[in-house]
C-alpha cells in the first residue's frame, strides 16, 4: 500500500470503518474489458486488509464494469465482504503470461467469516468457434484443425493462429468418432497440454511429436485443439494444485464460515464454484472448507462440476441454477453434513464433441449425511441423482481388520496401517453396518493400529475390508427428476443406509431408480418409499422403474409406478433380506414385479406383500428361482403374459392371502424352470376370473383358464384353503391339496 493510502486508512475512526467499503476503482481499476486491472485490484485488497486490521471488518466493492484479471488471490483475511455488480474476467494467454488461462479467476485461501455476493465471474475460456455447434451438442472447442496431422509430426494447422501465443499449452484431440475415440495428445506424465513453441501464420509447432494421426473436417466430428486442463502442480499460497484445482471461477481452500450468493459464474474450463482441493491426498485433507452457504448463484458452462465440494463439511447449497457445467451439476465428494436443496441442475454434459460420455445432475461421492432435497433435475446426459464411492482412497483401499472391532471402539486393528493418513476418512465395509471413521492418530504398535473417531456404532468381525468410502446415512427426498438423456433418474452404485422418499421420477432413459454394486461395494439398508415413477426406461435392456441388483436389505414400499415403457415395474436380481410392499404398479409393458437370480446369487428372504399390480402386459408377479419368500396380500388384476402370479424354481416359501382376479391364462402357476418348486405352502388365496379382463396395451379380451396350477415336476408342496373357480391342477409327487373351495366361474 502506498503512503497516501496508508495515511487515509489510518485516518478512519472505528465508527467510520463500521461501514467502510473499498472501491476497486479508487485504486486504479478501469473496468473497460481491455485494461489489465490485476495490480489495481491487488492494491484495493491491500487496503481491505488494512481496514480489517483497524476496524475488525470491511468490504471490497466491485462496481459496474468488466475488470480483466490474471487471477485474484485473497489469502488469510477474516471478517470481510466482496460485493457489487461488476465482472471479474480472466485474461487470455499473452506473450508475457502464456499460462494465465490456467489460473482461477478468484481464489480464497485460509479465510474466515466472509461473504461474496452479486459478482459476475468469467473464465473466458478459448472457444473461438460457436459454443453451440448444432442443436444437440455444444463443446469447449478452441479451434478445429484445418489440415490432417500425421503421427510423428510436431506441426498442426488451425483456423486462426493469431489467437495463440508461444508458451501456451493445448490438447490435440481427434474427433472422437475416429479410431475408436482414442486419439489424444497431451503430456501423459502430468496431463498438461503440449506447449506451443513456434507459430507461423496458422501453423503451430508443439513441444513433442504427435502420437496419433488426426483427421481434419473443420467441423464437429473432426480433429480439434483445446486448452482444457492445461495446468498441473501450480503453486498458490503454499498449495500445490492439480489440474482440476485450476481454471475455476470462485475457488475456496481451507475457508470457514462464509457465504457465496447471487453470483453469475460462467465459461470455465473447470468448475464455476469449487471448495477444497482434489486428488492430491495431503492437500485434499488440509483444504477442508466448512460452515458455508452457497445460494442463488447461476453457474453456466463449466467442464467439470457446477458447484464442486471436496472433502468439506457443513455446507448448504440452496437455490442455485447449474446448467451445462460438465460432469456434474452439484457434486459433493468425500464431504459430510451437506444440504443440497431447491436447486435446478439441468443439461449437464461432458462436452467433448460427439462423445458426451457423462454428465449428472447431483452427485454424492462417498459422503455422509448428505441431504438432496426438493431439487429440479432434468435433461442431464447420464444420471439425474447419483450416489457412488469416493474417488479418493487416501492411500488405502483394501486393508483389513486383524481383530474384531467392538461396539464403541476407537481403534482399527489392522493387518498393516501402512498408507493411512492423519485426518483422512476411511470406511469399514460391513454391509448395512458399514461406517466411516476419521484417523486421529496412527499408532506405532508394530504398524498395525490406527486411532479413529467417532466411536464405532456396530460390531465388525475380523477380516472386514477397510478403504474407500461409500455414500452413507444420506437421503434423496422431494426431488423432481426427469428426462435424463442416457441414464437413470436416481442411481445408487454404493450406498449404505440411504432413504429415497417422495420423489417424482419421470421419463428418464434407462431406469427410474437403480440400486447396484460397484467395484466391490454392495449397497445395503436402502429404503425406497413414497415415490411416483412414470414413463422411465425408454431404452431396451435390463430396465425397470425400480431396479435392484445384488444388494442386501432393500425396502421398496408405498411407491406408485405407472406407465412404464419397454420395462418392468420393480425388478430384484440376486437380492437378499428385502421387502416389496404397499406399491401400486400399473400399466407396465413387461412384468409388474420380477425377482430372479443374478451372478450366481438367488433372491432369498424376500417379502412381497400388499402390492396392487394390474394391467401389466407381462406377468403380475414373476419369480425365477427364489428361496424363503413370503408372497402375501397382493392384488393381481388383469395382468397378461402367463398370468397373475408365476413362480419358477421357488422353494421354502409361503404364498397366502393373495387376490388373483382375471389374469391371462393362469391365476397362480408354479413351474420348473430348471429348479423344481418344492416345500412351498399356497393357502388362503382367492383365484378367479370375473370375465371383465382386457389387456392393458390393446384392449383385447383375456381369460384366466386355470386358477392354481403346478405345471412340471413340483413336489412336497401344500395347497389348501384357497377359493378358486377352476379345480387345482397338479403335476409331481408328494403335493397335498386340501380344503380348497371351488366356486362357479362368473
Amino acid at each position: 500500500m502506498d503512503a497516501v493510502t496508508y495515511a487515509l486508512a489510518k485516518s478512519y475512526t472505528k465508527e467510520r470503518f463500521d461501514n467502510v467499503s473499498i472501491d476497486i476503482k479508487s485504486y486504479g481499476a478501469v473496468g473497460d474489458g481491455i485494461t489489465n486491472d490485476t495490480t489495481a485490484i491487488n492494491l484495493a485488497i491491500a487496503a481491505l486488509k488494512e481496514a480489517i486490521q483497524i476496524n475488525g471488518r470491511a468490504s471490497l466493492f466491485v462496481p459496474m464494469g468488466t475488470f480483466m484479471v490474471d487471477g485474484i488471490i485473497i489469502q488469510g483475511l477474516n471478517n470481510f465482504k466482496i460485493y457489487g455488480n461488476g465482472c471479474l474476467k480472466l485474461n487470455r494467454a499473452r506473450p508475457d503470461y502464456p499460462l494465465v488461462n490456467t489460473n482461477n479467476v478468484l481464489t480464497m485461501l485460509n479465510c474466515t467469516n466472509f461473504d461474496v455476493s452479486g459478482l459476475e465471474v468469467v473464465g473466458n475460456r478459448h472457444t473461438d468457434i460457436n459454443w453451440r455447434v448444432d442443436n444437440t451438442d455444444g463443446a469447449p472447442v478452441t479451434q478445429y484443425l484445418t489440415a490432417d496431422a500425421e503421427s510423428g509430426q510436431a506441426y498442426i494447422t488451425v483456423q486462426d493462429g493469431s489467437k495463440f501465443v508461444i508458451g501456451e499449452r493445448v490438447w490435440v484431440m481427434g474427433g472422437l468418432t475416429v479410431n475408436n475415440g482414442n486419439e489424444r495428445d497431451v503430456r501423459e506424465d502430468d496431463h498438461r497440454g503440449l506447449e506451443i513453441i513456434e507459430i507461423n501464420g496458422n501453423v503451430i509447432k508443439l513441444e513433442n511429436n504427435l502420437s496419433h494421426t488426426y483427421t481434419s473436417t473443420g467441423q464437429v466430428g473432426g480433429a480439434y485443439i483445446t486448452t482444457y486442463q492445461t495446468a498441473d502442480n501450480n503453486q498458490i499460497g503454499g498449495w500445490t494444485l492439480g489440474n482440476e484445482d485450476q481454471q475455476n471461477g470462485i475457488h475456496l481452500i481451507n475457508c470457514h464460515y462464509f457465504a457465496i450468493h447471487n453470483c453469475y459464474v460462467h465459461d470455465l474450463w473447470e468448475s464455476p464454484i469449487k471448495l477444497g482441493v482434489g486428488f492430491a491426498a495431503e492437500y485434499t485433507i488440509n483444504s477442508v472448507c466448512s460452515h458455508g452457504i452457497i445460494s442463488n448463484n447461476r453457474c453456466l458452462r463449466g467442464y467439470d462440476q457446477g458447484i464442486s465440494i471436496w472433502n468439506s463439511q457443513n455446507i448448504n447449497v440452496i437455490g442455485n441454477i447449474c446448467e451445462d457445467v460438465g460432469w456434474g451439476g452439484i457434486v459433493a465428494t468425500g464431504s459430510d453434513d451437506i444440504l443440497i436443496t431447491d436447486n435446478i441442475s439441468t443439461n449437464n454434459y461432458y462436452r467433448i464433441p460427439h462423445d458426451n460420455s457423462s454428465g449428472h445432475g447431483i452427485v454424492n461421492e462417498g459422503g455422509t449425511r448428505v441431504s438432496i432435497l426438493n431439487n429440479q433435475v432434468s435433461l442431464n446426459y447420464a444420471h439425474g441423482i447419483l450416489m457412488s464411492p469416493s474417488p479418493m482412497s487416501f492411500g488405502v483401499d483394501n486393508a483389513s481388520l486383524n481383530d474384531n472391532m467392538d461396539w464403541r471402539a476407537t481403534v482399527l486393528k489392522l493387518t498393516s496401517n501402512a498408507g493411512f493418513l492423519l485426518g483422512a476418512k476411511y470406511m469399514v465395509r460391513d454391509g448395512s453396518k458399514s461406517e466411516s471413521f476419521k484417523v486421529v492418530s496412527i499408532d506405532g504398535n508394530g504398524g498395525k493400529e490406527v486411532n479413529v473417531a467417532p466411536t464405532s456404532r456396530f460390531f465388525h468381525k475380523k477380516g472386514r475390508i477397510v478403504g474407500k468410502r461409500a455414500a452413507e446415512d444420506s437421503r434423496i427426498e422431494g426431488n423432481i427428476v426427469s428426462y435424463q438423456v442416457n441414464g437413470d433418474g436416481i442411481c445408487i452404485t454404493s450406498g449404505i443406509r440411504i432413504t429415497i422418499n417422495n420423489n417424482h421420477v419421470e421419463r428418464n432413459a434407462t431406469n427410474g431408480i437403480r440400486i447396484v454394486p460397484e467395484n466391490g461395494f454392495e449397497s445395503s439398508a436402502i429404503i425406497i418409499n413414497g415415490n411416483y415413477l412414470t414413463g422411465n426406461s425408454n431404452n431396451l435392456g435390463w430396465n425397470a422403474e425400480i431396479y435392484v441388483h445384488n444388494c442386501d436389505d432393500v425396502h421398496v414400499v408405498n411407491n406408485r409406478l405407472f406407465g412404464s415403457f419397454n420395462s418392468k415395474g420393480i425388478q430384484f436380481r440376486g437380492v437378499r433380506n428385502s421387502r416389496i410392499s404397499g406399491n401400486e404398479v400399473n400399466d407396465c409393458q413387461s412384468e409388474g414385479i420380477f425377482l430372479e437370480w443374478a451372478d450366481g446369487v438367488t433372491c432369498d428372504k424376500i417379502t412381497i406383500c400388499d402390492n396392487d399390480v394390474k394391467q401389466c402386459d407381462g406377468i403380475g408377479i414373476k419369480v425365477d428361482i427364489g428361496f424363503n419368500l413370503l408372497v402375501e396380500g397382493n392384488s393381481l388384476w388383469s395382468n397378461a403374459g402367463d398370468g397373475g402370479l408365476v413362480l419358477g424354481g421357488v422353494a421354502y416359501s409361503t404364498i397366502q392371502g393373495n387376490r388373483c382376479i382375471g389374469n391371462n391364462v393362469n391365476g397362480i402357476l408354479l413351474r420348473d424352470n430348471g429348479n423344481a418348486c418344492k416345500y412351498n405352502i399356497v393357502q388362503g388365496n382367492i383365484v378367479r376370473d370375473d370375465g371383465s379382463s382386457v389387456k392393458g396395451s390393446d384392449g383385447s379380451k383375456m381369460t384366466q383358464g386355470t386358477s392354481i396350477k403346478l405345471q412340471d415336476n413340483e413336489d412336497h408342496n401344500i395347497i389348501k384353503n384357497n377359493i378358486v373357480d377352476v379345480a387345482v391342477s397338479t403335476v409331481g409327487t408328494n403335493t397335498v391339496v386340501s380344503d380348497n373351495i371351488l366356486i362357479s366361474p362368473s
